[in-house]
């Protein structure tokens, strides 16, 4: 299946309306999405893109401003793992399901918190303050402004490959999101599910 990939920024967008749209409030139906293309849904300051009737909004990882360790300073990601965050819209009328992530070449493994993601027909699933899936065994350590391409595969959908940005978490919009998973049972907290006005 085609895939395509948006991102950009707008300078109207105040860090405060782009907290809570990743934090996953729904801000435009998704049937305004079909009707403006992949392109139309509410804007964020990172990666948008889809596959089939699969949406993929506000895609980015998140690192530390800086890292103890020596070669890891500067806005790197200390080598191990990254935490990534992602929202997921189901155009669709049947449902659908995230199964797999990876980073080939940056990443020995992607862990999708929790699981395999399910994404209701005709409904929104959007994380938390908590990342939904995190880079495991980092070849190098991340810097912004560079980019990390991140394939996602879904069970009806079929696959993205977007070229995702890296976020410096501290004195910045994204310092609200955590760079770890919730410690929370059972390893993954409840996403949000929206159905479309």
């Amino acid at each position: 299946m085609p895939w395509s990939e948006h991102s950009g920024s707008l300078p109207r967008l105040g860090a405060d309306l782009l907290r809570t749209a990743l934090a996953g409030i729904v801000v435009a139906a998704v049937s305004s999405c079909g009707q403006g293309g992949a392109g139309k849904w509410f804007p964020n300051r990172a990666a948008n893109g889809h596959v089939g009737k699969m949406l993929l909004r506000n895609v980015f990882i998140l690192v530390p401003s800086a890292s103890p360790a020596p070669r890891t300073t500067g806005g790197a990601s200390a080598a191990g793992s990254a935490p990534l965050y992602f929202s997921l819209v189901n155009e669709a009328r049947s449902a659908d399901r995230l199964v797999s992530v990876s980073a080939s070449g940056v990443a020995t493994s992607v862990r999708i918190v929790g699981g395999p993601i399910v994404v209701p027909p005709r409904k929104a699933v959007f994380g938390s303050e908590f990342p939904q899936a995190t880079l495991e065994g980092l070849s190098s350590p991340l810097r912004p402004p560079h980019r990390v391409q991140v394939r996602f595969v879904f069970e009806h959908a079929g696959t993205a490959t977007m070229n995702v940005p890296i976020k410096l978490h501290a004195n910045t919009p994204w310092s609200t999101f955590s760079l770890t998973p919730s410690p929370a049972p059972p390893g993954r907290p409840t996403p949000s599910v929206t159905s479309p006005r």
